[in-house]
This record gives C-alpha cells, sequence and structure tokens, in this order.
C-alpha cells in the first residue's frame, strides 16, 4: 500500500467520523431530515471507499 493510499484512506475515515458526529448533532437538535441527508452522504463516502478498495477498518 503506498502512502498516498494510507492518506486517502485517513481522510475517508476522517470524513465518515465527522458525518457520524453531524448526524448526532442534528438528531440531538431535532433536525432529522438534516440528519437523513448526512447520513446518505456517509454511505456514499463508505460505498465509495468500498469502490475503490480502501479498507476503512470500522
Amino acid at each position: 500500500m503506498t502512502v498516498e493510499d494510507q492518506i486517502r484512506i485517513e481522510l475517508m475515515r476522517r470524513a465518515v467520523a465527522l458525518g457520524e458526529e453531524l448526524v448526532r448533532l442534528a438528531d440531538d437538535l431535532g433536525l432529522s431530515i438534516a440528519g437523513n441527508h448526512i447520513c446518505q452522504g456517509v454511505e456514499m463516502m463508505r460505498a465509495h471507499a468500498e469502490d475503490a478498495g480502501l479498507a476503512l477498518g470500522e
């Protein structure tokens, strides 16, 4: 695995973690529609990582 791959994996992990935190925050604030949209984005990032062969190791 190249250094670039490791960087991509780490950035994707951080983006997914941030998205998950935003979903929790939206839920806490009663913004369920926003939470759903953010969740969809997180799922798209996970799917992209899987398609690209990046193991996020969650």
